[in-house]
Order: structure tokens, then sequence, then C-alpha cells
């Protein structure tokens, strides 16, 4: 008697009923150096569930290390979905379902324009392509959770309907606000009406919802916010340079350049570092070759993410800058509050709801290159970046804590 009351109070201080597994659909994860937040996630999945299998888009690089529990399940495509004709051959020579399509591209009035017509045929083929693919026989209530809120998570409805399973998604960026894609995100709707729980990563995001499909909107929308591990402090400075340090992929929502352009203007001794890497690197390049005497630029590429908290641990750092033109809550901006660092960034998604001029400054989403260059100027003047510092530190503890925010979203899991 006492064994079992202490085994069925163990499982309802951990999490209520431990579920003997749950199936975390993601893009790459766990291969390569991508979707780096779900490697503090993937901790404390096993806390709630004796098996974790994760299932990948597509398989890019070597797999990263899992708790014992985790299972890694073939990735559905061999190949990158994004422009290959390999996607138009996967994605139509099939025997999946294509019906529920139709009327979706008429209620969503798919015709309207080239590039949303492509958008919806591209999703399509994704759809029919990992869906053939998926050898994985679920049953009725099995947990399935989609870490991004498109592509994988578009099997979703067909797996509801099919085998009955509870269906979450998470919604951050750039798979939740239309306007980042050019306004149009094809079944959007369609997904939105199959799933039991959908999960924003900030109260933004969940407005969002709300307000711009009102009814259509998710039945049950839970805010659960991503968070970083506490790896000490940002050491102090060793010199009279003045530090700034950005991290993102270099693409054109992110605004790489015209952050190296104002950089480049500065007046005073400062190096610039940006950790990451994309297709606009060139232009970035031009830009630095021609900084003056008083400004160097380093450009470190992409780097894996304990890289990247080994770098603040070691290299002090005066300000963490985003000027990006469209975000969920960025981790980046997370890990810099943790190890103290200051940050600017653009009030864009939820980057309100952990910056503001306490500790460092929240931008004007359309700030110009003059506004942020009096800024980085006022900030560098500030007698009390100490203080800021602290506050940064703080503000991580406050919001941005992984032990709590992951612990709170497992808890959700497993009662689901």
């Amino acid at each position: 008697m006492f064994v079992f009351l202490t085994i069925f109070v163990g499982n309802w201080k951990f999490g209520l009923f431990m579920k003997n597994e749950i199936f975390v659909f993601t893009d790459n994860f766990p291969f390569g150096i991508s979707e780096a937040f779900l490697n503090s996630e993937a901790l404390f999945l096993p806390k709630y569930f004796d098996t974790v299998h994760y299932v990948p888009l597509w398989k890019n690089g070597e797999s990263r290390d899992l708790p014992d529990v985790s299972v890694v399940e073939q990735p559905l495509l061999n190949f990158k979905p994004k422009g290959n004709i390999k996607l138009v051959i996967k994605g139509v020579f099939n025997l999946s379902p294509f019906f529920f399509a139709v009327p979706v591209f008429f209620k969503e009035k798919a015709w309207k324009g080239r590039k949303r017509f492509w958008d919806f045929m591209t999703a399509l083929l994704i759809i029919r392509a990992t869906y053939s693919s998926l050898k994985i026989k679920f049953k009725k209530d099995d947990l399935v959770y989609s870490y991004w809120g498109d592509r994988m998570a578009f099997l979703l409805p067909l797996l509801k309907k099919k085998y009955g399973v509870v269906a979450v998604s998470r919604f951050h960026g750039t798979d939740l606000y239309e306007e980042a894609c050019g306004g149009y995100k094809p079944f959007r709707r369609w997904l939105f009406g199959s799933l039991d729980v959908a999960v924003p990563i900030s109260d933004f995001g969940k407005r969002y919802l709300f307000e711009r499909y009102g009814n259509e909107a998710p039945r049950r929308i839970e805010v659960h916010r991503l968070g970083v591990f506490d790896k000490g402090y940002n050491p102090p400075a060793s010199d009279d340079m003045f530090q700034i340090v950005s991290c993102s992929h270099i693409v054109p929502v992110k605004r790489v350049a015209f952050l190296a352009e104002v950089i480049g203007n500065l007046g005073f001794k400062v190096r610039w570092t940006h950790i990451g890497d994309g297709p606009l690197r060139h232009d970035i390049e031009a830009i630095v070759s021609k900084f003056p005497s008083n400004v160097t630029g380093m450009l470190l590429g992409a780097m894996p993410n304990e890289k990247v908290l080994e770098y603040y641990a070691t290299h002090h750092v005066d300000l963490f800058i985003n000027v990006s033109e469209s975000e969920g809550v960025p981790v980046s901006i997370m890990e810099a509050f943790s190890f103290g660092i200051p940050v600017m960034a653009t009030d864009v998604g939820g980057v309100s709801e952990i910056v503001d001029d306490t500790v460092g400054n929240l931008l004007p989403d359309d700030v110009t290159a003059q506004q942020l260059k009096a800024l980085i100027d006022r900030f560098y003047a500030r007698g009390d970046k100490k203080a800021i510092r602290e506050n940064a530190r703080n503000r991580w503890a406050e919001r941005s804590d992984a032990k709590k925010n992951y612990s709170g979203f497992c808890e959700l899991l497993a009662q689901l």
C-alpha cells in the first residue's frame, strides 16, 4: 500500500500521470545546429514521458546527444524541401489524401496572385510528401506536438482524422505572423480546427491569433514562453573597445546590413561581432570592408548554440542589438540577458514583453539609421551601465528561466 501511494503521489507531483510517449515534430532537430531552443526543452520532456519520439522533416548534419528515453524516427524527407524539384516529384506521385485541399483552395482564394498560388501548392506538396513518408502507426489519444506552426504541423489535421490523436502546436514568429510571409500562410485555418491546444510563445502572439482570426482561431490558446539556462555572467571589459554583438541569420528580415551601416558610422572605438550566416553574408562583408579605422567588424558565421553561450561566457559584450522586422520572442535576447548583457531591439512580435529601457532600449519597429545611431551614442555615454546589466540579468530570471518555463509547458503536455 505504501509503495502504491508513493508511486501515485510521485506521478501526481511530477506532471500528474505520466503519459507513455509523445511525438515531437520538428524541422531538422536533433540534426545539425538549428532549432537550438529544443536542446533545452528536450531535457525536460523525459521527466513527464517514458518515451519521446522526434520526427524531423528532413536531416541535415550530425545528430545531437539526447536523453536516453529519446527515439529519433526516420526523417520524412531526404532532401531540403524548399525550392527542390524532388519535392514536386515526391508530393505528386503518391497515394496521400488530396481532396481535403480543394475546399481550402477556394476558401482561401489561393488563385489570387502568383505568390499566393505558389505558397499554397508548395504547402500542399509538403503535406502530401510527408504524409506518404510517415510510417508511424499512431493510437487514439497519442500526443503529437509540432514545434512549429507550419509545414510539419499541417500533418496534424490528417492524423487527427485518421487516428484521433491529441494535437498541439507551438507558434513562434514566421510560422505565426502572416505579414512576415507576404500576407498569406496557406492551410492556417484548416490547421486551427484540429488543434487541441495552440501554444504561442508570447502574449502578443496570443492576441494576434484572436484578433486576426476571430472565431476561426484555435479553441484553446495558452502562452508558454521559451527559456534559457543560467550559464553565469558575462566577464568585465579588458580594454576601452566598446563591444557590440548581434546574432541572427543573415536574411532580409533580420536587417543585418542596416545594422552594419549604422555601426560603421559610429564615432568611437567599437568592435561589432555578428554570429550567424546566410545568403546575404557577402553584402555584409562588403560593408565591413569599408569600416573606418575606429570600427572593427567580425563575422563569426553559424555556430552551435553551446559555442554561442561559450562566447558570452568568455568575451565581454557591452550591448546586444537586434533590428529584425519580425520576431516571436527571440531566444538570442534571452541568452544575452542571462549573461547580464543589455539589449537594444525593435518593438516587433513579443519583444516588448522582455525588452524595455531599464534593460537597454526598445526601438521603434521602423527605427531609422539616424535614430539607432543616436541611441547607441547615448548608451555608450551612459554612466549607469552596471545597473542596466543587473537589470538585464534580473529580467532573464523573472521571465526567461528555462527551468520555470519548460517545466510549466511540459506539465501542460502531460495533462492533455
